[in-house]
């Protein structure tokens, strides 16, 4: 799951627009996006994934977005 610096830092510079305290966090192979102490988004492989639950993911799935699947199809 490797991502690029400047995707990174293209990621933490749009987001850092909107969200306080924004601060992101190598995991994984990836990076963690947090609001303060809060976990809301991974990148992956130079792709932005949100922090999805049943409050949401209507709203995701209404635009074809896809979840983060570390493991491929059926992992």
């Amino acid at each position: 799951m490797p991502v690029s610096s400047s995707f990174r830092t293209f990621i933490v510079d749009q987001l850092s627009r909107v969200v306080p305290q924004l601060r992101a966090r190598g995991m994984f192979g990836g990076v963690g996006i947090y609001a303060g102490q809060l976990f809301f988004a991974l990148i992956a492989d130079d792709t932005l994934y949100f922090k999805v639950d049943d409050s949401n993911r209507s709203d995701f799935e209404r635009l074809a977005m896809r979840p983060f699947q570390p493991y491929g199809e059926g992992g």
